[in-house]
């Protein structure tokens, strides 16, 4: 018996708990359908450039993807606007947002041919604030530091709030806080164990906002689904809908986070108490505002699903 193999792109590292499940994926699509298997590649070991996944995929190379539009914004505009950081005030306007996110991927995923086969959760980061010398647990403490942001939509938002932000890569971090560049960054506790040491060249952390993405979206190319029957398409999707539970409790999971902070506190970090409500509000309201300076800017269908995510939280739009 004929057994057709598809190929999976994987950013992921194969330690990560994503892969694992990825690797469940797989072998659900053998236990579903004894004509197809999934060949998974984990670590980007394609060589693909995330950003052009829409181009790639859709011309078939490979079979099957994990697209994550906060990869592919930087060469879509409708997507670059739709879902900055501080978009989400809380885990609920997060859960909110979810189907109209849902909506405008497919959108984009639809125009270019690719199938959809699953959306799955992606993580909701806690993103603090880490500083050098004199904590920062306030706004006004925050007014005369020199902040680093990991997005550029980011500098707006803190510059309409008076601090000083500008964005520089990851890998320029450390030693930019080493060297005296930037006395503060935003950051999650849980990614300072494996990407940049930050209890070496910062004392005191404090909690500001959640770090909500849109969903991965687990594709097939148009090529190799054409190559498909209807019995090992349905493999296919009902093997990457498995997936959603455990992909939705990764996503709000914030153990990892928990033991980062007590991690951090055990080498000298100082964790403090999060900033105040009202400072997390103002907080939000301006990255709203350059939520719908983005959208306005993009143009399109930007500024509708401004509105309409806006609404599906709950919220008076800005404009």
């Amino acid at each position: 018996m004929h057994k057709t193999t598809l190929r999976l792109h994987n950013f992921y590292l194969p330690g990560r708990p994503e892969s694992g499940l990825l690797a469940r994926f797989g072998a659900q699509v053998g236990l579903l359908s004894d004509r197809l298997q999934v060949e998974i590649v984990d670590g980007n070991g394609l060589g693909l450039d995330d950003t052009t996944g829409l181009s790639w995929l859709s011309q078939g190379e490979p079979d099957l993807a994990v697209l994550w539009p906060v990869f592919l914004q930087r060469n879509n505009a409708e997507l670059e606007a739709s879902y900055p950081m501080g978009s989400a005030r809380h885990l609920m306007d997060h859960h909110r947002a979810v189907p109209d996110l849902e909506v405008i991927g497919r959108r984009v995923l639809e125009e270019h041919g690719i199938v959809l086969l699953a959306f799955l959760p992606s993580p909701v980061l806690w993103i603090s604030i880490f500083s050098s010398g004199k904590p920062v647990t306030s706004l006004d403490d925050l007014r005369g530091r020199r902040l680093r942001v990991f997005s550029k939509d980011l500098e707006p938002t803190f510059r309409r709030l008076g601090v000083d932000a500008n964005f520089i890569p990851q890998g320029e971090l450390y030693s930019a806080l080493e060297a005296g560049r930037f006395d503060c960054t935003v950051y999650p506790a849980c990614h300072t164990s494996w990407s940049v040491p930050l209890w070496r060249v910062t004392q005191h952390a404090a909690y500001l906002f959640p770090e909500a993405l849109h969903p991965y979206a687990l594709s097939c190319s148009p090529q190799a689904w054409a190559r498909l029957d209807d019995g090992q398409r349905c493999a296919l999707r009902e093997a990457a809908e498995g997936l959603y539970p455990e992909f939705l409790r990764l996503s709000i999971d914030n153990a990892a986070e928990l033991a980062a902070r007590r991690n951090l506190e055990a080498a000298s970090l100082a964790w403090h108490p999060d900033f105040s409500a009202p400072d997390r509000a103002a907080f939000a309201e301006s990255a709203a505002q350059t939520w719908a300076d983005l959208s306005e800017k993009a143009g399109g269908r930007a500024p509708d699903n401004f509105q309409r995510l806006m609404a599906a939280m709950h919220r008076r739009p800005e404009r």
